[in-house]
């Protein structure tokens, strides 16, 4: 059996290369809309909590994925930089680490390996690691370091 087994023979979703010129184009676009949400305060209380989130995370996390690391990274930069509650530096530090995940994890784990409706199921795990293992985690050690009480 060869070692490529179960490996799909297609080009990458979008056709973006790692350095390509559309696909910084796209991550460019994908991050200032990221950042729009965030200036523009569009945020969701979470009930029963101080916290806000907001609808950014569809951009980074969609824009990670369809242009990769690198534009993952420029995304996560553009979806941190602005934070309501005035963390900078912990934001950049959960969205670009969120922002790596993503465009790594999409085309090596799920768009290479599943068809669908497998791609629906492996892009809810996805998100949910960017989630649990980056954001989240990225946020609480963020706070620890750069903003010790």
């Amino acid at each position: 059996m060869p070692e490529d087994a179960g490996i799909k023979d297609q080009p990458s979703p979008t056709g973006l290369s790692f350095f390509s010129v559309k696909a910084l184009l796209v991550a460019l676009a994908f991050g200032l809309a990221a950042l729009a949400v965030v200036v523009a305060a569009l945020t969701i209380p979470i009930r029963g909590t101080n916290v806000v989130t907001d609808p950014r995370e569809i951009f980074t996390t969609t824009g990670a994925a369809l242009t990769g690391p690198l534009g993952g990274v420029l995304i996560g930069v553009l979806a941190g930089i602005r934070e309501p509650g005035g963390v900078v530096y912990a934001s950049l530090l959960a969205h670009i680490a969120g922002g790596l995940w993503m465009g790594l994890a999409y085309k090596k784990l799920v768009y290479r390996y599943l068809d669908m409706p497998g791609i629906c199921g492996g892009w809810i795990v996805l998100v949910l690691v960017y989630y649990y293992v980056f954001v989240i985690p990225g946020f609480v050690i963020g706070q620890s370091l750069f903003y010790p009480q």
